[in-house]
């Protein structure tokens, strides 16, 4: 029998390597392997994290027993190489090749056997939950697969770990305090470096709202009249759907749903409209307080007691109907205010002179006015044209009538309307043409006319 006897040494001095490559690395599991290196090693080892597989001597070599069934020793012209087969979970580690001729050369490489990943499942703790409320717990998993790391998708979107979003047990938990976008789908994709896999899609249900509640009316006015139709709509972000019932001053009006609508609406409907919104995550209000006026349909003034006397007092008061916010004065078609001699009532409703004065003759009118409507006249019109016309010109009459709002008007020649503007352009005039036009300003508000006539007669210029 043949007894042959290794000798190992250790030099302290400096060591070179060379590359030593895998032909993969990672490698799935039940797979071969080929480690390899440029040059011819005749007198050296393989060595698997600290334990010999194989030692090399010129002319032959040895496998160790463990090995010896797994392992394949490969020598070239120009490489070394050692085939592993059949790997198993435990040959990941540290294979070295060391070279015992001459200097000593060390070549290394870390190789990393992996179990491929199957049926990754992705599960949810609870789906249905509540905004800000509620936390959603995912947990990945895998029934084979080693060395694994996860990626976490909310639609298309990574998940990375922050404040909101907390990832536990190596990546494979993920924590969330769900908003309303968080509703998924959420998916775990695993992956090693052989392998890897999605899970199937995982969708919540939140709940949130009602959120950003708002109440408009329709048709949109700055102001509201009695007669008005009026429908008054609420929404608000909600899920679920939101129930919705309406109060009115506080009082609940038992109506259902997301429109309230009122109809010929009066004064009485004025105040104080809320919606309430309720799901089964919280209760939220919104409300609209509008006030309904009635259009003023009259503002006349008229004498109070006896008619006006030089240095007696007299009093003037502004008649109206409808709901009054403010009355102004005029004189002459100029604004009226109080001064030394003439008072205003506190709601202007009444104008006294203390002592009338020549200077106060002239033309008295009172504007009424509120949200929705401002009236006034029309007061007497004035004419402005000739009394007279040449035969064959062209007469041009025309009519003013201060009112609000502003006055129609028409002129009336011998019983037919001639004009439907407040200014009138006769035809080539001619004897036949001799009489009586009338303006007559209607407000059609108030639904009150004024009506003034003037009389045109012609007469030929003739050359003697």
């Amino acid at each position: 029998m043949n007894t042959v006897c290794f000798l190992s040494l250790v030099f302290l001095g400096p060591a070179y390597s060379q590359t030593l490559y895998a032909s993969k690395n990672p490698v799935p599991v039940g797979s071969n392997v080929t480690l390899s290196v440029q040059g011819v090693v005749t007198t050296g080892a393989w060595i698997f994290n600290n334990s010999m597989i194989v030692m090399m001597y010129p002319g032959n070599h040895i496998i160790s027993t463990n090995w010896k069934d797994k392992v394949t020793l490969n020598l070239t012209s120009n490489q070394t190489s050692l085939t592993i087969n059949s790997l198993w979970l435990q040959d990941s580690g540290e294979y070295v090749l060391q070279d015992l001729e001459g200097v000593l050369d060390r070549s290394s490489v870390q190789l990393s056997v992996q179990e491929p990943i199957s049926n990754v499942t992705l599960k949810a703790q609870a789906t249905d939950l509540v905004e800000l409320n509620d936390s959603a717990v995912f947990t990945c998993s895998a029934s084979s697969g080693t060395s694994v790391s996860y990626a976490w998708l909310n639609g298309s979107s990574v998940i990375t770990g922050s404040e909101s979003a907390q990832l536990s047990d190596g990546g494979a938990k993920l924590t969330i305090v769900v908003t309303r976008y968080d509703q998924g789908p959420f998916s775990c994709n695993m992956s090693n470096g052989i392998s890897h896999e999605v899970s199937s899609l995982v969708y919540l249900k939140i709940s949130y709202g009602p959120s950003n509640a708002m109440m408009t009316l329709l048709p949109m006015k700055l102001a509201y009249r009695t007669g008005d139709n009026i429908t008054l709509s609420c929404s608000a972000d909600s899920s679920p759907a939101a129930r919705i019932w309406w109060m009115f001053d506080g009082m609940d009006l038992d109506k259902t749903g997301p429109q309230l609508h009122l109809q010929n609406v009066t004064e009485s409907n004025s105040g104080n409209y809320t919606c309430m919104l309720h799901n089964n995550a919280r209760l939220i209000l919104a409300s609209k307080v509008f006030n309904l006026s009635s259009p003023v349909t009259e503002a006349s003034v008229h004498i109070v007691g006896s008619q006006p006397i030089l240095n007696n007092s007299f009093t003037l008061t502004c008649r109206t109907t409808g709901t009054v916010e403010s009355i102004t004065w005029m004189h002459n078609w100029s604004p009226l205010y109080s001064d030394e001699t003439r008072v205003l009532s506190m709601d202007n409703a009444t104008l006294t002179f203390s002592s009338v004065m020549l200077s106060d003759n002239g033309n008295y009118s009172c504007m009424a006015s509120n949200a929705v409507s401002n009236i006034n006249g029309p007061e007497k019109p004035w004419i402005l044209g000739p009394v007279t016309a040449t035969i064959g010109d062209n007469v041009t009459l025309i009519c003013h009538a201060p009112s609000n709002p502003p006055s129609s008007y028409k002129w009336i020649f011998n019983g037919s309307v001639v004009a439907d503007t407040f200014t009138y352009v006769t035809p080539p005039f001619t004897a036949e043409m001799n009489g009586t036009y009338t303006c007559m300003a209607h407000n059609n508000i108030t639904g009150k006319n004024k009506i003034l006539k003037i009389t045109v007669v012609s007469y030929w210029i003739c050359c003697s």
